[in-house]
């Protein structure tokens, strides 16, 4: 074992509703200023809702080097923005650090999803011909982080998170376990998502965005969309101190959980929750009557309030009573990836600045929610450490310690374990067959799995052959009535990790269920439920 590395926040840069700065942000969040207004970059004449927490204008005067105008589509923009001023606030220079050393992490619900609306509108409209090629550069949802490593040349640890709502904060949590662990010194990392009118389309769909402004934890119920971007610097203590840099506050520690209830709805027991607080916090070495602040997901909606509110009643016992908590979203809306950056970087703007923030348009406390939620006007007070909650779609569940920093802490340093990890299970689909066997022959015989696409007319295309499974079906693996439920992408993943875990022997049961995680990899995501809803 060997002592773990102290990660402080060197730097911050932010955009969104109510500032395009980190200033003008406090100064926005300070006094309450609500940023949730009509949308005007599309038509919202067809929703039952028309407001959201919308950038009008993206300003910043650096010129990129290395990236084309072209290239930089909103969600780049809004990266670009955030991140320019957190490496400035920082004072980086890359010129005198080892850019092996810095990595990268960024978290997004959507990326570019706004070039993909513009492909499918040129399509609709001129044909394929038209479709310019930068188009199709910048579509994928991990384009936005590849222009921002390759315009400051970052090569270090590199990584893209989407983790539904608690992308952003997910990604800070793996910033701070790379610095941990010593695989880098600095880590540029937080989220950014943009407002999409596919996205607004499917929240307006399910009925949760509020014609109102929202007020989370209030009577109105439902939720008002926002977009933005926050970006930290996270760096390992030695370095920051080496450089005389300015640290503005320390991550103690982070936890995650996951549901695994449903895709949208909360578990209602608020179990996940309430494990992922009490893991940040054990990580942290906090009690609850040390946490002073809880900067909450606060979505606004029936449901996660109320759940949010049980969670931290579990979690802190008889002390969420007397702890502080509010809802940046009543500001700034729901900014999906990037909301956890923001929440991260109004917390220690809070531990700064000794204050805590208002939930606004409050009126009155909704069933379930008897915490203190700080309503409408800020509030003084001595902040050391607060907690950020990220509860997202799917259980996906992120909660972060910032702290004080002090030279000294009262807690001893923590001990990382170097514990050996070995594969006990594989399962793999792939257009030679089902199983390692069958992968296996593929290789060791030389078979060749592309042949003629069959899937979708590939007459207008000069290839017409592909890697393809065809020889699959779901029903041998997923029952029927989770089918309907799913894409093809899901039938895949579902079906493959079945048959790892059968393969390894590895039963998930009460015991061990909370112990078992997931890390799944995809380029593209769900394509054909993207394009099918744009269509």
């Amino acid at each position: 074992m060997k002592s773990a590395e102290r990660v402080v926040i060197t730097g911050m840069g932010i955009i969104c509703a109510v500032g395009d700065n980190v200033e003008s942000f406090l100064k926005s969040v300070q006094n309450g200023i609500c940023g949730i207004r009509k949308v005007v970059r599309f038509s919202t004449e067809t929703y039952h809702a028309h407001i959201a927490g919308e950038v009008r204008d993206i300003h910043f005067s650096y010129k990129p080097r290395k990236i084309k105008p072209k290239y930089l589509g909103r969600t780049t923009q809004l990266l670009f923005k955030a991140g320019i001023e957190a490496i400035q606030d920082a004072r980086l220079d890359f010129n005198k650090i080892d850019r092996t050393k810095i990595g990268i992490v960024l978290g997004t619900s959507l990326g570019e999803l706004k070039s993909g609306e513009a492909i499918h509108h040129s399509w609709e409209q001129r044909g394929k011909e038209k479709i310019r090629p930068s188009m199709l550069l910048t579509f994928p949802i991990y384009k936005p982080l590849d222009m921002f490593a390759l315009e400051f040349g970052i090569n270090g640890p590199k990584s893209l998170i989407s983790t539904a709502c608690a992308s952003g904060t997910n990604s800070i949590g793996y910033g701070y376990d790379l610095i941990q662990r010593g695989k880098a010194d600095v880590v540029i990392t937080g989220g950014v998502d943009p407002l999409s009118k596919l996205s607004y389309a499917g929240f307006d769909s399910l009925l949760t965005i509020s014609e109102k402004p929202c007020t989370p934890f209030s009577r109105q119920f439902g939720l008002s969309l926002g977009e933005g971007a926050g970006i930290l610097i996270l760096e390992r203590l030695e370095h920051a101190l080496e450089r005389q840099a300015n640290i503005h506050a320390e991550i103690l520690g982070y936890g995650l959980s996951g549901d695994a209830y449903h895709s949208t709805a909360p578990d209602l027991s608020g179990l996940g929750p309430m494990r992922a607080i009490k893991f940040a916090m054990e990580n942290a070495h906090l009690l609850p009557e040390e946490i002073d602040y809880v900067n909450a997901h606060g979505t606004g909606t029936r449901f996660n309030d109320a759940t949010e509110t049980k969670a931290l009643k579990l979690a802190l016992g008889e002390f969420a009573y007397r702890t502080p908590v509010s809802s940046l979203k009543s500001m700034v809306g729901h900014s999906l990836g990037a909301a956890g950056a923001l929440e991260a970087i109004a917390s220690i703007l809070c531990i700064e600045n000794n204050l805590v923030l208002p939930t606004v348009n409050f009126s009155e406390p909704r069933d379930g929610c008897d915490l203190d939620y700080v309503p409408n006007k800020s509030r003084a007070k001595t902040v050391q450490n607060v907690l950020s909650n990220s509860f997202g779609f799917g259980g996906n569940n992120a909660v972060i310690a910032f702290s004080t920093y002090r030279k000294r802490r009262k807690t001893p340093p923590r001990k990382m374990l170097n514990r050996r990890v070995v594969i006990t299970g594989m399962g793999i689909i792939n257009p030679v067959g089902i199983g390692v066997e069958a992968f296996w022959n593929c290789i060791v015989n030389g078979t060749s799995g592309i042949k003629e696409i069959t899937s979708f007319d590939t007459s207008a295309y000069p290839a017409r052959k592909a890697g393809e499974i065809t020889d699959f079906n779901p029903r041998d693996f997923i029952h029927p009535s989770r089918l309907r439920r799913m894409d093809r992408l899901s039938h895949l993943a579902v079906a493959s990790t079945q048959i790892a875990l059968k393969d390894s022997g590895l039963e998930i049961n009460s015991d061990n269920w909370h112990r078992v995680g997931i890390v799944f990899g995809t380029g593209s995501g769900p394509m054909d439920s993207i394009m099918g809803s744009i269509e």
